[in-house]
């Protein structure tokens, strides 16, 4: 493998680093050296100015790292909710917001189970992104954390899959966003800290443990909710269409696949389909909140 000629944008890295540790059958200890290895080269590329962006940044170590030789992979029911459990989160969700309406991490972690966004692209979606006239998420930035020798910064870029994306408001998600507009919290981000700023994807993933235990469904992640969804979907829908609209990076061909204007009532179909699997374990519709501003 020889990289001196080959322009870096168009090397998958977790392709790659999964090979390597793959076909030479190593370890978790030397996986782990090799992720390092990588982490810094990147990172002293982009700080000499070798290399515009870090692409290590858009890196899943965790998913590189499964792969290693000795790491035992988590049974299938470890890694996904079920469809019961889920609903007893977003129930657990729902009735935080009824005490807490202002705690916007609440609703991310609602809007995480009916689209499988990640946590950073939750904490940067802005209200310009929520194109209600056309029924579309567009999905363009993420947060992301660049870690410095003393000290480490978050910074706003590309998605994960370096690909825009557009996700269908459902019916669900149209009742998301109009409760949260109810509440008239004055910010250019979906999910505003009230008085300005905005809530990390570090904020929306605690908020997200904190729901798991209060609905009893033990260890949960933003990460873990997304790989519930995909897992749902595809139960009934294309895996092309799916990997579509959660962006899957590790299947980059089905990330960058195009979906003409007949596809288009397609996906929302599924967003709707999946919803009505979710929503009916709400046992209790909370109230309508009204806003206090």
């Amino acid at each position: 493998m020889s990289w001196s000629r080959t322009e870096i944008t168009s090397i998958i890295l977790e392709e790659e680093l999964k090979t390597i540790i793959v076909k030479n059958h190593l370890k978790e200890s030397f996986s782990k050296n090799l992720v390092g290895y990588f982490r810094m080269m990147f990172r002293f590329a982009y700080r000499s100015r070798l290399v515009k962006t870090n692409e290590f940044d858009f890196v899943d170590t965790d998913i590189i790292l499964a792969f290693a030789e000795d790491n035992k992979v988590k049974a299938e029911e470890e890694q996904v909710l079920t469809a019961d459990e889920l609903g007893k989160l977003v129930t657990a969700t729902r009735h935080h917001e009824i005490k807490h309406p202002n705690y916007m991490p609440d609703y991310a972690i609602e809007l995480a189970s009916l689209t499988g966004m990640r946590a950073g692209e939750l904490s940067v979606l802005r209200w310009t992104d929520i194109d209600v006239k056309h029924g579309y998420i567009h999905i363009d930035y993420s947060e992301h954390r660049i870690d410095y020798e003393d000290h480490s910064e978050l910074v706003i870029d590309e998605p994960k899959c370096l690909k825009h994306r557009k996700f269908p408001i459902g019916d669900a998600i149209r009742d998301l966003f109009e409760r949260i507009r109810s509440l008239g919290i004055d910010s250019e981000y979906v999910f505003g800290k009230p008085g300005g700023g905005r809530y990390t994807g570090h904020d929306i993933s605690c908020a997200c443990g904190r729901r798991a235990k209060e609905a009893g469904v033990g260890r949960t992640s933003i990460y873990r909710i997304r790989k519930t969804v995909v897992s749902e979907m595809r139960k009934h829908y294309p895996a092309k269409l799916v990997s579509n609209l959660v962006g899957h990076l590790e299947e980059t061909d089905e990330c960058y696949y195009n979906f003409d204007n007949s596809e288009a009532y397609e996906k929302l179909e599924a967003v709707n389909s999946y919803a009505s699997v979710i929503i009916p374990f709400n046992r209790e519709k909370p109230r309508k909140i009204r806003s206090s501003i």
